[in-house]
């Protein structure tokens, strides 16, 4: 669970909170180093809905961004199933311009 929340300034008067989280799946787990004994995986669609509520309501979030270790299609699917994330992506270079078209554009419609 998040224990640090960073605020981002837009002017002076307007904060911009970023919520972030990390989301893997069973088969990086698997390939990884990590000793998968020690953490009970669950489902993403389930804790992607359970960290965005927590970021929004306790820590205040305007935008959450999910960093995966998961397939596209992993992501599509955490997207489409209303978890409340507002970008849930694995490839760091799509991440960044995406990331910087959202914070752009919600900052127009305020």
């Amino acid at each position: 669970m998040p224990d640090q929340v960073w605020d981002l300034e837009k002017k002076p008067t307007k904060t911009v909170r970023l919520g972030v989280m990390g989301l893997i799946n069973k088969s990086w787990m698997e390939t990884s180093v990590i000793d998968s004994n020690d953490y009970k995986l669950e489902k993403s669609v389930s804790t992607g809905k359970e960290i965005s509520y927590l970021l929004r309501k306790k820590f205040k979030c305007d935008l959450i961004i999910s960093l995966t270790h998961m397939s596209n299609n992993e992501d599509m699917n955490l997207q489409n199933n209303d978890c409340g994330i507002d970008l849930c992506k694995s490839p760091l270079k799509t991440l960044i311009s995406i990331f910087f078209m959202i914070i752009i554009q919600r900052f127009r419609r305020t």
